[in-house]
């Protein structure tokens, strides 16, 4: 069809020789408590003083975007939701030192040329690959482990992540549109998610509360614009990728509901969740919400 034409640019992977690019870190932010646990934040970014708006073509786009870099960088897109001029994530950031242990020991290296494979064309792989091989024939093992180095820095990193999904899709919708210059305002906002603002820590549960309502927030965006009556309806946000069949979506809120990620199904989730959008905004969920 011509809009899975349109979108070839999207679905293609980084091939040879992508565009060199420096990251720029700017001003630091709250990273959360390094603790084993995974911490949340919402995230939201807009288009250069909300002036632009993206079609339905240009929200599939971005959509795809978040999911595929998100699978890269090991972020947890619990829900997402991408508006016309801007886009709004709750992710949970996991662990760092604990999530790319993955790739440690004997067989780490393949494992993560695998996992690059997320973002990576075939030919990108086999070039890093021959690459190394000739840094160890030269006996220059240092470069080797600071070129695969380099992919692990990037890891379940947030700004990263983010910075990377704002350029990515910058680079397409400027080529689509045959324009230069910025497609965003400033850098990206993003909030640590804590139950806890004084002194008194609170229970785990007060936080997950929170990450709930944040949750059901952005699920309904397209609601309160008036664009749906259901957040269901609304094809660029994760409670309808959940509606729809998608597995990532589906554990996202699983995730949110406390539930076993893969208890969609047989925890009623769908209509957990369902019942705590129609407590937030009575009008947009049926009262029996689908399965």
């Amino acid at each position: 069809s011509d809009v899975y034409k349109r979108q070839l640019p999207i679905n293609a992977k980084t091939s040879l020789f992508p565009p060199a690019r420096s990251w720029s870190g700017g001003r630091k932010r709250i990273l959360g408590p390094a603790s084993l646990q995974a911490n949340f934040y919402h995230v939201m970014s807009r288009t250069c003083g909300g002036d632009i708006f993206f079609d339905p073509t240009e929200k599939e786009a971005l959509r795809r975007i978040l999911h595929r870099v998100a699978d890269f960088c090991g972020i947890h897109l619990l829900t997402f939701c991408v508006m016309g001029n801007h886009f709004h994530l709750l992710a949970s950031v996991p662990h760092r030192p604990t999530w790319i242990a993955r790739f440690d020991g004997p067989d780490g290296e393949q494992r993560l040329l695998s996992h690059l494979r997320t973002l990576y064309s075939k030919a990108y792989i086999d070039q890093l690959q021959a690459e190394l091989t000739e840094w160890r024939r030269l006996g220059n093992e240092i470069a080797a482990q600071k070129k695969l180095d380099s992919f692990k820095h990037r890891l379940c990193d947030l700004s990263r992540f983010v910075k990377e999904v704002k350029e990515r899709f910058s680079r397409w919708y400027n080529k689509r549109h045959q324009r230069q210059g910025t497609l965003w305002m400033d850098r990206f906002k993003s909030v640590l998610i804590e139950a806890n603002l004084g002194k008194n820590h609170e229970p785990e549960s007060a936080r997950i509360d929170v990450v709930r309502t944040m949750a059901a927030y952005i699920d309904l965006n397209p609601v309160r614009a008036g664009l749906v009556k259901d957040p269901a309806d609304y094809p660029w946000c994760g409670y309808s990728e959940a509606i729809a069949g998608k597995r990532n979506a589906q554990r996202g809120l699983c995730r949110i509901m406390q539930k076993p990620v893969d208890s969609w199904h047989t925890h009623q989730v769908a209509q957990t969740y369902a019942a705590l959008l129609h407590s937030i905004h009575p009008s947009p969920t049926q009262e029996q919400p689908p399965k």
